[in-house]
Parts: C-alpha cells; sequence; structure tokens
C-alpha cells in the first residue's frame, strides 16, 4: 500500500488546475487533449474540488482512502 501523507486542504487557481489536466494527458496519450476533453475534465475537477478551493494534497478527484 502507498504511503499515507497528513490530509491537507490546498488551493489551486483554474488556470493551473487546465495546464495540469492538459500536460498530464499529453504524458500519458502522447498528444494533447481536444478543446472539448479538457473541458470535460476541468468541470468534473471543478465539481469534485469547488473550483480549486478545497483540493485534498493537490488530489485532483479528491479520492479518499478508506481503512
Amino acid at each position: 500500500m502507498g504511503k499515507l501523507f497528513e490530509d491537507q486542504i490546498k488551493q489551486i487557481d483554474e488556470g493551473e488546475a487546465a495546464y495540469a489536466l492538459r500536460e498530464a494527458w499529453n504524458e500519458l496519450y502522447g498528444v494533447y487533449p481536444s478543446l472539448e476533453s479538457l473541458a470535460l475534465l476541468w468541470a468534473q475537477w471543478a465539481l469534485e474540488t469547488a473550483r480549486g478551493k478545497s483540493i485534498h494534497c493537490y488530489n485532483f478527484g479528491n479520492i479518499k482512502r478508506s481503512g
């Protein structure tokens, strides 16, 4: 199992999030996402993190571990 970190609420602005999502997609698939795909990823990120105001340890999906 991975290392556990203390849960800290971080903030990230919307432009930084879009850039990170775009670059992560490119790293995974070797091409940049379409604007529609990026918009969908960004919208899900915005919903999960209150538009970056409540992001747990830079976890973009705010995925929680359960015991």
